[in-house]
């Protein structure tokens, strides 16, 4: 080529990699620089002298992209890239090609000698496309793990703390703490934080879970509740005290709504109100804080910037998410807050759905006590269709029966009055008379039961009432062995009470207990004021009453004892009642079996039904204290 061509040669390769932007060098074979384009002027301004080594300039002002330089800088046919290094974080990364061009000698074979020319194209795009590109799969990897793992919840507190702990853990967001308010109605409220709250913390905390080595955000959420308890209780305070008005009416239209608000319809606003009402997520700057609200957001969470995170469902505010990097001070960038908008969506209907939730089993548990009660009623109506046709029967045994046995009593009861006959009559004589007196009981206690009569109210002092009850079983009670122990309010407890049902409920308790008993024991009756009611417990020690019975101890008929009617805790159940009280069932310490009658000690005292199965264990104002 002679010099004519050549410089023809020289400016089509020159416009060539001018369009294409590569440099281009042509070293001669010591790879000396013998010429260089106007790109690689423009790009690499100063490095490439006329007869200096294209080599030693490369090595002195890039570093290599690949792990072997000599793949890069070696002066043979190959290729490799190179990044030039740059003021600050910038920098720029080339792709090296080289060509070898040998001439022909005579004869046609080629020449020893020949130019090298060196090709270096701008791939700075491409590979920051690419880095782009593997960090968009890893997010989309790490979104998938966070979706499935709320997804999997249904739990709304356990939803809550899942989003948290995405948007905080490394495997996550990387934020240094998060805090969830929820929406109440017209109130913005936070619910749950958090992350650590001071430097101190938070090396503590994450030297600790970088040494769990946890692999799933499910291992971080379980490791952060193992305890049940709060786990950042100062970075909950600060949740619990963030709360903030809405500008709407309160919501009156059933639970869901309560839970969620809409904003588009109201005039712009600014600031964190603003934000939420956009319904995307931004950064809000404490020094951009235009409202009362968004200066008490940064009061409390002692920051600068936050991002803002609206939890939307069907276009209605449900929650939102504050995150902050308190510690580290990171700032917040618009690739954060694109992820957090993807997250949100996600989030969003997680929360919507741990909401349904709640509201189902919320729904299942009042069906489930309308079936109870619906059960109880019906329970209830058999009961009174058994009443009925037991005072049925009752009437006419009473009016058969009763007439005949008097007369019978009455004749055994002259007889041994008589004094004439032997002793083995006499002993029949007092078996007659027992037996009957034992009917008597039985119709009367029936009686009393299926056709009860009205109170009698007059003031009479409690006292007085349990001292007369149980001076009635005084000569009983040391037969059997068994200690009374009286502890009766040091005030007198005046009401207004039927005197004989008090007396008869009473009885009945106290007989109860000394059959529990048996040989041997301590029976404690004790007196005391609640609230302005009067209060009676009567405690033995037996050995208590089992549990698969406790639900019917006081069904008319139902017991347990080899001998009686069934129907003693029936009649002081009803008597406590129809008085205005309850009667129910409990235990206490060596007390294996308490029952704790409340009665009003004014006329206008009306009292609730108590569940005779309830357990009471160790209440205050029970017996313990007067054990002994």
């Amino acid at each position: 080529m002679g010099p004519a061509g050549g410089e023809v040669f020289q400016l089509i390769l020159n416009d060539l990699c001018e369009r294409s932007g590569i440099a281009v060098v042509v070293c001669d074979a010591e790879g000396a620089t013998l010429w260089v384009n106007s790109v690689a002027e423009r790009l690499f301004p100063g490095w490439f002298e006329i007869g200096r080594s294209f080599s030693a300039a490369l090595q002195r002002r890039t570093i290599p992209e690949t792990a072997r330089p000599e793949d890069v800088f070696s002066l043979c046919l190959g290729e490799g890239e190179l990044r030039r290094a740059g003021n600050g974080a910038e920098s720029s990364v080339f792709r090296h090609t080289q060509v070898l061009l040998r001439g022909k000698e005579d004869g046609g074979r080629d020449s020893r000698a020949g130019v090298t020319v060196h090709y270096l194209a701008d791939i700075s795009g491409e590979k920051r496309l690419k880095q782009q590109m593997i960090h968009n799969l890893q997010q989309l990897k790490m979104m998938r793990e966070i979706v499935d793992v709320l997804y999997e919840s249904l739990e709304t507190q356990e939803v809550i703390y899942l989003i948290l702990v995405a948007v905080t853990s490394q495997m996550g967001f990387g934020f240094n703490r998060a805090f969830f308010l929820n929406v109440k109605g017209n109130r913005l409220r936070g619910r749950i934080g958090i992350g650590p709250s001071n430097h101190e913390e938070a090396h503590q905390i994450w030297t600790r879970i970088a040494s769990l080595n946890f692999s799933s955000l499910r291992e971080v959420y379980n490791d952060l509740t193992r305890n049940g308890d709060v786990p950042d209780p100062r970075t909950q305070e600060i949740a619990t005290r963030l709360d903030f008005e809405l500008p709407i009416a309160a919501a009156q239209d059933g639970a869901r709504r309560e839970r969620s608000v809409s904003l588009s319809e109201l005039p712009p606003m600014s600031g964190l109100l603003g934000m939420l009402q956009r319904g995307r997520p931004a950064c809000l700057r404490a020094s951009e804080a235009a409202t009362s609200a968004d200066r008490a957001l940064f009061e409390l969470l002692g920051t600068d910037v936050v991002a803002v995170v609206p939890l939307l469902v069907r276009g209605r505010l449900a929650g939102v998410i504050i995150a902050d990097n308190f510690i580290t001070r990171k700032q917040i960038s618009e690739a954060d807050l694109d992820v957090l908008k993807t997250f949100a969506g996600y989030a969003g209907v997680a929360l919507e759905r741990s909401h349904l939730y709640d509201e189902l089993r919320e729904n299942v548990e009042k069906l489930e006590k309308a079936y109870a009660s619906l059960r109880a009623n019906h329970e209830k109506m058999l009961q009174i269709e058994k009443l009925s046709a037991i005072g049925e029967l009752a009437a006419y045994v009473s009016h058969e029966i009763r007439n005949p046995l008097v007369a019978i009593g009455g004749l055994a009861r002259s007889l041994l009055k008589d004094g004439t006959h032997d002793s083995e009559t006499v002993e029949t004589l007092q078996i007659v008379v027992s037996e009957v007196d034992r009917l008597e009981k039985f119709l009367r206690d029936t009686l009393d039961f299926v056709k009860p009569r009205e109170p009698h109210r007059v003031q009479v002092d409690l006292n007085k009432i349990v001292t007369d009850a149980a001076a009635t079983f005084r000569e009983e009670l040391p037969k059997r062995g068994i200690e009374l122990k009286l502890d009766l309010c040091a005030t007198e407890l005046q009401g207004f009470l039927d005197p004989d049902m008090l007396v008869h409920a009473l009885s009945n308790l106290i007989k109860n207990a000394i059959e529990a008993m048996g040989e041997g024991g301590r029976l404690c009756l004790r007196t005391q004021a609640e609230n302005g009611r009067g209060v009676v417990l009567v405690g033995d020690t037996g050995p208590g009453i089992p549990e698969e019975v406790r639900e019917h101890i006081f069904d008319p008929f139902f017991t347990t004892k080899k001998e009686g009617t069934g129907l003693g805790l029936s009649l002081a159940l009803q008597h406590v009642r129809r008085l205005g009280g309850t009667l129910s069932l409990a235990s206490e310490g060596e007390y294996r079996t308490v029952f704790r009658m409340v009665l009003p000690l004014a006329e206008s005292q009306v009292l609730e039904e108590v569940p005779v199965d309830r357990e009471v264990v160790g209440s205050p104002g029970g017996l313990a204290r007067s054990a002994g």
